[in-house]
């Protein structure tokens, strides 16, 4: 219980650094993986219209709709990574510059303190060390909201399908 009440404290800080930052990183695992789900709804439409034998126009359009459906969400999905990566950086900016502004606040000589260096070195290293650190919680947030998302999107073309 306690690790989860850490992270969640962490999870409160770094978006307090940036809100933009989760869910923009949410937009994206969204169009990240709408894309192979709309292509197995869109054939199926496709095969549909085969075996109703349909008028050729309407399939050619039908053809056209998912080219230019894959062309969008593949521009939306890049779009949407640059943009990440930017509130990536500015959260990363916004974390450095916090931790900048407690060592500016301290006196020269707790700075220069032994036992205070060691806590700052510790906080580094904390950040990275086994995987276990913010940087693992990024990711892992990450992780999560593309399991997420690919979970709704297959319940929804199961859903379609049954």
């Amino acid at each position: 219980m306690r690790k989860f009440s850490t992270t969640r404290k962490a999870l409160r800080v770094y978006a307090a650094y940036n809100p933009k930052y989760f869910p923009l990183l949410l937009l994206q695992t969204i169009f990240k993986n709408l894309s192979p789900y709309f292509n197995l709804w869109m054939s199926a439409e496709i095969v549909t219209l085969l075996y109703e034998a349909s008028d050729r126009p309407v399939i050619y359009r039908m053809v056209l709709v998912t080219i230019f459906g894959n062309l969008f969400i593949h521009i939306i999905g890049a779009a949407l990574t640059k943009s990440v990566n930017t509130q990536l950086e500015i959260l990363n900016n916004n974390e450095a510059a916090a931790f900048n502004r407690k060592t500016l606040s301290l006196d020269y000589d707790k700075l220069e303190n032994p036992e205070i260096r060691q806590h700052r070195r510790n906080i580094k290293e904390n950040a990275y060390i086994n995987n276990y650190g913010v940087v693992s919680m990024r990711l892992n947030v990450g992780w999560l909201f593309d399991c997420a998302i690919n979970l709704v999107f297959a319940l929804v073309l199961f859903g379609e399908m049954v």
